[in-house]
């Protein structure tokens, strides 16, 4: 049957039937097999991938306190910044935007230097501040004080001298306050700061988290606390001061609200300062039924001077709330050596006055600077106190608060008698 046709199929084709059994032909085109090497890559890729999720995953897990989405705060307000600082203040010209011209800031020599003034610049004495007496040998002589054309935040190390006068007695050592604002968000760093064993001023924002836990762990470990209050600075939509902040645009009945509402966050505080505030602390007419509100609720007030034309202390001072107003910035500049150079320009003015009020944050440069110079400060001569014990001192007539930490042999026995 070999020509014949098999049963079921059809004729057979002998060239076709002799092509299926020969070799391949040497002429058959070449299969590509590059796509059969992809999966290899695609998996390595995914791999990647997964590792990176990972990560991420783990980085939130860890800094969760500062997630700026549970504050309700832009991504650049849970970082610690060293107040308002508008685009044209001296400590910002030294971070020019990219591509942008550096403009060297002014250079603010201590009160025992002489200061060279721009063109622009004219020596105006602060608000409300009357001129010391002559015969007094414990006041010294109020420094010109740099205002310029625009209203500005005050540099850094611009020297703010205020009334009543500080009634120092002989003998005794220069006094230094360090308040350290921003407190609460960043938890790691605000953990190192209430860990330094020297008495610090803490101010702890309302809108922090876990506020009762942490605020109770800081007074247990010695250090004064105050709010430090949100208000409204003058580059709002760039500057954002955090919910409930007190604001000019609104009614004083819902300033005093907010204001009640901030201050009850936590205890244990003496009184309060204003976080940025720029625009609002120059508003008189905003910011005297916030006053009254803080006077009657008997607490004291530190004006951060955030701004050069702050009515803050004036209106302090006009109304009975005892108060104090910010000498020295530390750390505008986020470095060890700018900060230690702040430090120093600190020990002038408490030298030439007897005490002194610094500002600082809690940055990593700040807490190593902090850790190198308060060691140092008693060898220097200095005492590390307390907020209260200045305004104290200031005001020897005022009732101490509560919760004030200061001493009452620093204070003598008129002050003693007052604490409630």
């Amino acid at each position: 049957m070999s020509n014949a046709q098999r049963p079921g199929t059809g004729p057979i084709d002998e060239d076709e039937d002799s092509a299926s059994s020969a070799p391949p032909s040497v002429n058959k085109p070449y299969q590509k097999r590059q796509a059969r090497r992809l999966g290899p890559i695609f998996a390595l890729i995914a791999l990647i991938l997964a590792l990176l999720a990972l990560g991420g995953i783990m980085a939130a897990s860890v800094s969760r306190h500062e997630d700026p989405n549970k504050i309700k705060l832009p991504e650049h307000s849970t970082r610690s910044l060293a107040e308002e600082q508008p685009l044209d203040d001296p400590a910002r010209k030294m971070r020019p935007k990219p591509g942008a011209a550096m403009a060297p800031a002014p250079e603010v020599k201590g009160p025992s230097e002489e200061t060279t003034l721009p063109q622009s610049m004219a020596p105006v004495p602060e608000d409300g501040v009357s001129t010391p007496s002559a015969t007094d040998p414990l006041t010294p002589e109020k420094p010109a004080i740099l205002k310029q054309d625009k209203p500005d935040i005050a540099p850094q190390s611009m020297i703010m001298w205020d009334q009543p006068k500080f009634a120092r007695r002989t003998g005794k050592a220069p006094e230094i306050v360090i308040v350290i604002d921003d407190m609460g968000l960043n938890r790691r760093n605000s953990n190192a700061m209430v860990a330094l064993p020297v008495g610090l001023t803490l101010a702890y924002l309302p809108y922090a988290e876990e506020l009762p836990r942490q605020t109770e762990n800081a007074f247990a470990r010695g250090h004064e606390l105050i709010v430090h209050m949100p208000m409204e600075p003058d580059n709002i939509a760039h500057n954002n001061p955090g919910p409930n902040a007190l604001l000019s645009t609104l009614s004083p009945e819902e300033n005093q609200q907010r204001l009640a509402k901030n201050l009850g966050q936590f205890g244990h505080y003496i009184g309060l300062n204003n976080h940025m505030g720029s625009r609002l602390t120059a508003n008189e007419n905003a910011m005297r039924p916030i006053m009254q509100e803080v006077k009657q609720r008997n607490l004291w007030f530190l004006d951060s001077k955030t701004i050069g034309n702050s009515v803050a202390g004036k209106l302090a001072g006009e109304m009975g709330i005892p108060y104090v107003t910010r000498d020295v910035f530390l750390d505008n500049v986020e470095n060890v050596p700018a900060v230690l150079a702040q430090l120093n320009q600190l020990e002038v003015v408490a030298r030439k006055r007897g005490y002194a009020v610094a500002i600082g944050h809690p940055h990593d440069a700040t807490i190593v600077a902090l850790k190198q110079w308060l060691p140092n400060a008693a060898n220097k001569g200095f005492k590390i106190v307390p907020l209260s014990t200045v305004i104290a001192e200031r005001f020897p007539s005022a009732q101490l608060p509560k919760y004030a930490q200061a001493e009452k042999a620093d204070l003598g026995q008129q002050v003693a008698v007052n604490r409630r």
